[in-house]
Formats: structure tokens, C-alpha cells, sequence
């Protein structure tokens, strides 16, 4: 094989686990967002209404399981008047 044709398909090759590495990114964020929507969920089902700041305190807590990211989004949904069992248990969701 010419000198050529091996970088050419050392290239390809590259690109090809680049672009695997790109999709299997995109396949873990979803399910993230998945929780985000079931802590607007269940915010909505006790009456609240899901706004923007609601949605980045589900947001933070879908990201980790930890418990500051759990404390945070309860404090979050709390300061915009949401109970605070329903806060932790939407937050908790989120987590999931």
C-alpha cells in the first residue's frame, strides 16, 4: 500500500472514531434530559407553574446525584415558592 493510501486511511479512521465518540455524547445527554422533564413533570402536577428558573434547577439536579446538586435545585425551586417536600421529590426525579 502506498505511503498515500495508509495516511489516507489512518485519517479515515480517525474521523470514524471522532464521529463515534461525538454520537455516543449526544446518546448519554438524553437520557439527562429525560429526568429535566420528569421534574417539570412533576412540579406541574402539584400546580406549579414551570418556568425558565425552574427548569435550570431541574437541570443542575439531572446532572449529578450529588447532594449539593440535590440541595441546590431544592433551594432553587424553594426560593420560587415551591413546598419543600415537592422540591426535594422533584429534585430526586431529576437525579433518576
Amino acid at each position: 500500500m502506498s505511503a498515500l493510501k495508509k495516511m489516507f486511511a489512518r485519517t479515515a479512521a480517525s474521523s470514524l472514531a471522532a464521529a463515534a465518540l461525538v454520537g455516543a455524547g449526544v446518546a448519554v445527554a438524553s437520557p439527562a434530559q429525560a429526568t429535566v422533564y420528569q421534574c417539570q413533570q412533576y412540579l406541574e402536577s402539584k400546580g406549579y407553574t414551570v418556568g425558565p428558573k425552574a427548569t435550570a434547577a431541574c437541570d443542575a439536579a439531572s446532572e449529578d446525584e450529588w447532594w449539593d446538586e440535590q440541595l441546590f435545585c431544592a433551594t432553587e425551586l424553594m426560593k420560587l415558592g415551591v413546598n419543600g417536600d415537592h422540591a426535594r421529590e422533584a429534585c430526586r426525579r431529576a437525579a433518576l
